[in-house]
Order: C-alpha cells, then sequence, then structure tokens
C-alpha cells in the first residue's frame, strides 16, 4: 500500500458539490478539469463529498493509476466548505481538520506578531 505525505502533495482540490458515490473511480475522473500530476511530478488531491456529507473519496494519481482513498463516517457528518465556486484549492493541514471534522471555514490562526524582546 501507497501512502503520500503531505510534503509529496502538489495542491488539494475540492469538489464543492456532492457527487454521486455509484460512480466509481473513472465516473469521478470526469469531474475533473485539471491534469491528475503537477509538472515537478508530485500529485494532486481531488477530494469530493456525498449528499449525505457522511463519505468522502479522494482520487489521485500515484504514479502508474487512479487510485481512489474512501471515509465513511457512522453516525457524524462532514463540515464541508460552501462556496458558490465548484471547487477550491486547500493545503493539506485545512485536509487533514476537513478529515478530522472541523469546519475549515471557521478555522482562524493565532495571529502572526514580529520578533520582539521577552521583556
Amino acid at each position: 500500500m501507497i501512502f503520500i505525505c503531505a510534503e509529496d502533495i502538489n495542491a488539494v482540490y475540492i469538489h464543492i458539490k456532492p457527487v454521486d458515490f455509484r460512480k466509481g473511480i473513472y465516473g469521478l475522473g470526469a469531474h475533473i478539469a485539471q491534469e491528475f500530476t503537477a509538472k515537478d511530478g508530485r500529485p494532486n488531491l481531488f477530494v469530493f463529498i456525498n449528499r449525505n456529507r457522511d463519505k468522502i473519496r479522494i482520487l489521485y494519481w500515484d504514479q502508474s493509476g487512479y487510485a481512489l482513498w474512501h471515509k465513511a463516517l457512522q453516525s457524524e457528518r462532514f463540515k464541508w466548505p460552501r462556496r458558490d465556486t465548484q471547487e477550491i484549492v486547500i493545503t493539506t493541514q485545512q485536509l487533514e481538520y476537513l478529515l478530522s471534522g472541523l469546519n475549515i471555514d471557521d478555522l482562524k490562526p493565532h495571529k502572526k506578531l514580529g520578533a520582539s524582546s521577552f521583556f
């Protein structure tokens, strides 16, 4: 089994509208307009949600073919981003938050501060 490290990922694309998960790997691929692999060889991840928001699928190219990752929640729903666009680009950290059940729209990091003395 091959796992992708966060440092190896070029971009993470979130398909905002729910997708019919009866579609297989190629049906999901039909929703994607971009190339699966960036020019530098690092893979792009394409993230999809079902209508009930209790399942996520991640589609990517892993050097020899398409790979599909699937997560199904037993009793909760994913906090899916709300946008007017068809897809958005997020960071790998935001993807981790999303998979952990956090709403990536409401996360507010600490304010960035310049260096100053301790006293």
